[in-house]
Formats: structure tokens, sequence, C-alpha cells
């Protein structure tokens, strides 16, 4: 309201000065599949996954937004970026063997053999004291904010798993399955 005692903030405002936020994202991601027959009913397939999964996340406050109204010089404006690189594979093995028995039998084994290993690695940065509103570079900054100005992470995720099972039939009509499985 105009007579109101209260400053109005308008975040469309902050907005139309200049802020931004920009993402970059690449993923690859290769697959192949091999299927072999070793004899009639026997037969192998391996499975080999390869990714790697790139992303740059910058965003820039203008030293002249409402939230830095009263701070010294070398805290207005902010430039965030964060770099987020992961890679990871996954190779996996399984054996199938089936066999019908007089027409009535029927028999089926699978073994499933499967490792995988995901690496990923964050860093986040940040710069703060800007002098004007038009600024396009991390390096034209006059300092650091008071806190959370930089971070990072990395794990590295491996896994190896198990998977077995018998199939039997019987004049398809009656079947029991027994199965295993561990990670």
């Amino acid at each position: 309201h105009p007579l109101s005692q209260y400053e109005i903030k308008n975040p469309m405002y902050d907005q139309v000065k200049g802020c931004w936020n920009k993402t970059k994202y690449v993923s690859i991601r290769n697959n192949t599949r091999i299927r072999y027959e070793i004899l009639k009913g026997f037969r192998v397939l391996v499975n080999v996954g390869l990714t790697k999964k790139m992303t740059n996340r910058d965003q820039f406050d203008v030293p002249s937004h409402e939230a830095y109204a009263g701070e010294e010089a070398k805290y207005k404006g902010r430039y965030d970026r964060r770099e987020t690189i992961e890679d990871s594979w996954q190779i996996q093995t399984m054996l199938e063997f089936t066999k019908t028995f007089n027409d009535k039998h029927m028999l089926t084994v699978n073994s499933n053999v499967e490792f995988s290993q995901n690496i990923k690695d964050n860093v986040s940065w940040a710069a703060t004291g800007f002098v004007t509103d038009d600024t396009d570079h991390l390096g034209t900054s006059l300092g650091y904010p008071k806190y959370n100005g930089t971070s990072g992470e990395r794990s590295d995720v491996r896994r190896a798993s198990f998977i077995g099972s018998v199939n039997y039939y019987y004049d398809m009509r009656y079947f029991l399955d027994i199965s295993y499985s561990t990670d």
C-alpha cells in the first residue's frame, strides 16, 4: 500500500537488475552387450556400461540487489560456482542353461554376477565484492564470503552382486523356483 510505513520488497525488481543462474549438463553413456551361445541351450551374456556426467552451475547476484543493502563493498554481490564430475562403470555376466526332457520336464538354471563403481566429485566456491552489476567473471571480485565460501566432497561407491536361480517345470502346469541373491 502506498501509505504503508513498511518498505515493500519487489523480487521482480532484483531480477531485472541482472541476477542470473546458468547450468550446463553433459552426459555420455555407452552400453555394449555380447551374447554367445556356447552349446544348444547354454549361453553367456556380457553387458558393459560406461557413463560420464559433467555439470557446471554458475549463479550471480548483483551488488545492487536489496539483500546487500548496508553491506561493506567487499561483500556486495555474490558469484557461486559448482562443478560436479561423475564417472561410473558396470559389468554384468549372465550364464543361462535351458533344457527340455521328454516333452514334459523343463529345467532352467541362471546365474548373474555384477560389479559396478560410481565415483562422484563435487567442488563449490564463491566470491563476493563486485563493483558493478555487469560482471561476467569470478576473477573480478574483491573477496570471499564470510560463510559458505568453498566446499567439496568425493564419494566412491562399489558394488558386487550375485543372483542365481533354478526353475523346474512339469508339463507346463507345475513350477518350482529356487533363487539366491546377495550384494
